[in-house]
C-alpha cells in the first residue's frame, strides 16, 4: 500500500416565487394574515433543504426592501462548525497558579493556531481568502464559515472546496488529539448573517447542540451535511474506489450515550496525510540512490512515520484515560481507544500489536516509548 500524492494535503433576478405567494385561490376579501420572518424561515423547508434553494433563499432575505439593507453581502450559505476544547471548565477550575493559567493560555493558542484562527503566513491567508473561510475563537470555542460561493468555489465547485474542509477539520483535529489535546465539534449546513465578529446562526445553533449530543471526543456532522454531500451531484464525478464520501464520514452506532451519529472518521485522513520525511543519515544515500531506491526509501519513511504518529495518538489517549476521575469522562476514552484500534486495523491492514490500545479498564500503566 502507498500513499496517495493527493492525499497530503492535509474548493434570480429580483421577484416573487411561487411559494412566497399566498393560495391563488385565497379570495381577495379575505386577505392573508402578514408572515412573520420565523414563519418564512420555518416554511417550505423543502426548498430550502438544497444549496440552491437555501442561496435563494438568502438572496430573497436581503431582496425584501430597505429595511433589511443592512443584510447585504452578510447572508451566507455553507458549513457551520462549532469547536469545543474538553476538560476547560476543570481545568479553569483547578488553577491555583500563574503557571497553570500560562499552561491553559497556551493550550487555547495552539487550538486557535492548529485551526488556522488569524493565521500569520501568507499561504493560508491566500487560503482563506479564496475559499471565504472565517475563524471565529472565543473563550476555549472556535465558530468556522466556509460558505458556497467564493472565489475557488465559482472555479472548482463547492462539493470539492467543501469537502476538502471537512479533511482540514479532520487533520487539525487529529493534530490536537497527538499533542494531546481533546476537543469535541458539531457541524451543519444552513445560512449565517454575519458581520465583524457577529455571527448570528440557526446552522451554529445545531452545530452547537451536535457538539454537546456528541459525547465523544470527535466532530460530528449533522444529517443534513451528509445528506448533502451524499446527494451532490458533483459526487458522481469520483470513482467508487475515489469517493469521498465514506472516506471522510463514517456512522457510529455505539457511542458511550447509546446514540448514533455521522462523525468525521480522523485518524485515516491523518495517517494518509504523513509526509515521511527522509532520517538525517539516510540523506546522502537518498541522493545517490536511483529512482526505484529513492521510492522505496520514501515508503518506508512513509510507514515509519504512521506508525509513529499511531503510537503519539494512543500515549494521548491512555494519559487522558488515566487522569480522568468521572466514570462519564473515562468512558469517552475507552470508546476513543476502540476507535483508535479500528482505525488502525482498517489503515495498516494487519494491525501492528504494539500499535494497539487494547482494554484501557485492564491497561498496566505502561506508555509506548
Amino acid at each position: 500500500m502507498r500513499r496517495s500524492s493527493s492525499s497530503s494535503a492535509l474548493s434570480r433576478k429580483q421577484g416573487q416565487s411561487s411559494w412566497t405567494r399566498g393560495p391563488r385561490s385565497l379570495p381577495k376579501a379575505c386577505p392573508r394574515r402578514p408572515r412573520s420572518m420565523a414563519d418564512r424561515i420555518e416554511s417550505k423547508a423543502g426548498c430550502r433543504r438544497t444549496c440552491k434553494g437555501l442561496t435563494n433563499y438568502a438572496q430573497l432575505l436581503m431582496r425584501r426592501g430597505p429595511g433589511v439593507a443592512f443584510l447585504k453581502n452578510k447572508v451566507k450559505v455553507g458549513l457551520v462548525a462549532f469547536v469545543d476544547l474538553l476538560g476547560f471548565s476543570a481545568r479553569v477550575e483547578a488553577m491555583k497558579t500563574f503557571e497553570d493559567l500560562k499552561l491553559l493560555d497556551q493550550t487555547i493558542a495552539r487550538v486557535q493556531r492548529y485551526f488556522d484562527h488569524k493565521p500569520s503566513d501568507s499561504l493560508t491567508k491566500e487560503s482563506q481568502q479564496i475559499t471565504a473561510k472565517t475563524v471565529l475563537a472565543f473563550s476555549d470555542c472556535l465558530v468556522i464559515t466556509v460558505p458556497v460561493d467564493s472565489e475557488l468555489a465559482s472555479q472548482d465547485g463547492h462539493f470539492d472546496v467543501l469537502m476538502n474542509e471537512l479533511s482540514n477539520f479532520a487533520l487539525s483535529l487529529g493534530l490536537c488529539a497527538v499533542n494531546g489535546i481533546f476537543l469535541r465539534g458539531g457541524v451543519d449546513f444552513g445560512l449565517w448573517y454575519r458581520n465583524r465578529d457577529r455571527l448570528i446562526s440557526p446552522a451554529m445553533v445545531k452545530a452547537y447542540e451536535l457538539e454537546r449530543d456528541a459525547c465523544v471526543p470527535m466532530i460530528a456532522v449533522t444529517g443534513e451535511v451528509h445528506r448533502h454531500f451524499s446527494e451532490h451531484r458533483d459526487r458522481k464525478f469520483y470513482h467508487k474506489s475515489a469517493d469521498p464520501i465514506p472516506r471522510i464520514l463514517r456512522r457510529f452506532d455505539d457511542l458511550p450515550n447509546g446514540k448514533a451519529q455521522w462523525l468525521i472518521d480522523y485518524m485515516p485522513i491523518c495517517l494518509e496525510s504523513v509526509d515521511g520525511h527522509i532520517a538525517a543519515a539516510d540523506l546522502a544515500r537518498y541522493k545517490t540512490s536511483n529512482p526505484e531506491i529513492r521510492d522505496q526509501m520514501r515508503n518506508e519513511a512513509f510507514w515509519r512515520d504512521c506508525r509513529q504518529w499511531a503510537t503519539w495518538h494512543a500515549d494521548a489517549i491512555r494519559g487522558q484515560y488515566r487522569t480522568a476521575t468521572a466514570g462519564s469522562i473515562r468512558a469517552k476514552y475507552v470508546w476513543l481507544a476502540r476507535y483508535h484500534d479500528d482505525a488502525v486495523a482498517r489503515f495498516f491492514g494487519t494491525a501492528p500489536a504494539e500499535l494497539l490500545i487494547g482494554d484501557l479498564a485492564n491497561d498496566a500503566g505502561t506508555i509506548a516509548s
